[in-house]
């Protein structure tokens, strides 16, 4: 084996420690958790635009303050 082959596999080697000891997999895991509590609160819409209007109906439309 040569040296530049050794250093690319060695670090290899140790970058794949790395993302196994990190916390990577962990953010990946798919969370079954769910939030059960509702919060009412009025909602505010900023901007005054096409969009603003938009988003104002439809929340209106969905019976939001």
């Amino acid at each position: 084996m040569d040296r530049k082959k050794f250093i690319k596999t060695s670090m290899l080697a140790i970058s794949g420690f790395y993302f196994l000891q990190s916390d990577l997999f962990r953010a990946a895991e798919r969370r079954t958790t769910t939030i059960k509590e509702t919060v009412d609160a009025p909602i505010i819409i900023i901007g005054s635009g096409y969009g603003g209007a938009v988003s104002a109906l439809r929340l209106c439309e969905a019976g939001k303050k």
